[in-house]
């Protein structure tokens, strides 16, 4: 019988791990980690984000060619906004993030050496985020169209309710009006 292997998909970060991100990382790394965190967005989709993408408190995520899905429009919660005004003291112009993913795994890196975490990917705050939507009451539609992953079957082909308020809701972890 051959065993498995334990998978690096299966990383969620603990209630430690968290605050420890949250309350030591800074700066450029800090500010990233914890919009991943609040957002639940790929990488790729904050390094692209631009300040006029948000607009009234609510991101317009901009959508790729040939993109399976994202969360399009995302009411963030004020903390997420309090974390995009502490970038723009960093990085004013109209990128918020104006840096190559490898400076941030390399912060990263520094990060992991100092505070002494280990075996974690930017990637696993997005699994980490989608765990704890749950564990906060988020149904899981609203978690999944957070995350911008495609509703499939009978689900995608009858519903077209558009989750808006719903999902701004699970990042405010409140309750929708």
């Amino acid at each position: 019988m051959k065993r498995q292997k334990k998978n690096d998909r299966d990383r969620v970060l603990t209630d430690s791990e968290i605050r420890t991100i949250w309350n030591d990382a800074d700066g450029l790394f800090g500010n990233f980690t914890k919009l991943a965190l609040l957002t639940g967005q790929r990488s790729e989709k904050l390094l692209t984000m631009n300040y006029d993408d948000v607009r009234n408190g609510v991101w317009h995520i901009r959508s790729e060619a040939r993109e399976k899905g994202n969360g399009e429009e995302l009411r963030l919660p004020t903390v997420a906004l309090e974390v995009l005004a502490n970038q723009k003291t960093i990085s004013p112009g109209p990128r918020v993030f104006d840096c190559p993913i490898i400076r941030l795994r390399n912060l990263k890196l520094r990060f992991d050496r100092r505070y002494k975490l280990q075996h974690w990917w930017i990637h696993d705050l997005r699994r980490t985020s989608r765990t704890l939507m749950p564990a906060a009451g988020v149904p899981d539609v609203a978690a999944e169209l957070v995350l911008g992953h495609i509703q499939g079957g009978v689900q995608a082909i009858y519903n077209r309710h558009s989750y808006f308020e719903e999902t701004g809701a699970a990042l405010d972890n409140s309750p929708p009006s």
